[in-house]
């Protein structure tokens, strides 16, 4: 992902000279955010005047592939943060939705968000209704259910 790339980078130049993080790090603050999937170049400086700047190029890969859109449009920021912690504590999460097709973005979503960490227990983005009892496991799941179940 991005954060790689951008570590690869950084690290290297941490070997060399710790003061030599900083331009390449300013020189990203000063971008725009791209867009997912979106290649974007840094310039950095020079700090020897006969040597030329250096281009980085960095793609932000879209992360699994999944919008955010449909999640940040559905819950509010505070709910989002609220989610990922209880995620990232791994709690048991149940779902709801009339629209499968919003439950099951928004849970991917979500899941998406927790990068670099990943869901290592039950995950069900849309639970059949002959399913229904897996809602009384004990240990952490992520599940979503029509609302009308």
């Amino acid at each position: 992902g991005l954060f790689d790339q951008i570590m690869d980078h950084v690290v290297a130049r941490w070997f060399i000279c710790h003061q030599a993080v900083f331009p390449i790090l300013d020189a990203i603050l000063l971008q725009s955010p791209p867009a997912l999937g979106d290649t974007f170049s840094v310039t950095i400086k020079s700090q020897v005047s006969r040597r030329n700047n250096e281009v980085l190029t960095f793609k932000l890969n879209s992360t699994y592939h999944q919008s955010l859109r449909k999640l940040f449009q559905t819950l509010d920021v505070d709910d989002v943060l609220w989610l990922i912690s209880c995620i990232l504590t791994e709690r048991r999460l149940i779902f709801y939705s009339n629209s499968l097709e919003v439950l099951s973005e928004c849970i991917h979503a979500l899941i998406a968000l927790i990068y670099p960490f990943r869901w290592q227990h039950i995950f069900v983005p849309v639970l059949p209704e002959s399913l229904i009892n897996y809602l009384a496991a004990p240990m952490p799941f992520i599940i979503g259910i029509k609302s009308y179940l």
